[in-house]
């Protein structure tokens, strides 16, 4: 459940999701400019929209490399090929240093 909070004239929604790995608690945060009732609405959508990203206790694991893959293969036929292939190389150098960390 969302903790709502006003802020002015915007309101500040919270949410606990998941912990991650050695118990740390990890919470998402997102500013919505409205009243107090739209944001509670606004909270509910968004924690429908978490709960099914997450779906049970076992999240599927999305990391830097497939995110460089899926942006390569999205941007490939809009860009010119010496584009492409420079872009490839870049992502390719910085595999080895943050490839594997989680999104």
């Amino acid at each position: 459940m969302a903790q709502i909070r006003n802020r002015g004239s915007k309101c500040m929604a919270n949410w606990d999701l998941l912990r991650k790995e050695g118990g740390v608690k990890q919470t998402h945060y997102e500013t919505f400019y409205g009243t107090k009732p739209q944001a509670k609405a606004y909270a509910n959508d968004i924690e429908k929209e978490l709960k099914r990203k997450v779906g049970s206790s076992k999240s599927i694991t999305f990391t830097i490399i497939d995110l460089f893959d899926k942006w390569l293969n999205s941007v490939k036929s809009t860009i010119d090929i010496r584009t492409y292939e420079s872009y490839e190389y870049q992502t390719k150098r910085l595999r080895p240093f943050i490839g594997d960390l989680q999104l």
